[in-house]
């Protein structure tokens, strides 16, 4: 059966790049979340591209890199 995530991740796999925003001010929910959608995007075989204005050290434990 079909389901909207394995849509979702059809999708990714076949994408060259994805492009992840995270929202102005990012605070540590949208740093989180940015984080684990690279590493999702990565372990997919494409490319994750991270969009995130400069965010706290305190939240600089993720490599988006």
């Amino acid at each position: 059966m079909d389901n909207t995530a394995d849509r979702i991740i059809e999708k990714i796999k076949n994408a060259g790049k994805v492009f992840i925003a995270g929202h102005i001010n990012p605070d540590g929910d949208c740093v989180g979340a940015c984080a684990a959608l690279f590493h999702i995007v990565k372990k997919l075989n494409s490319v994750p591209v991270a969009l995130l204005e400069p965010f706290h050290n305190k939240f600089d434990f993720a490599g988006l890199e």
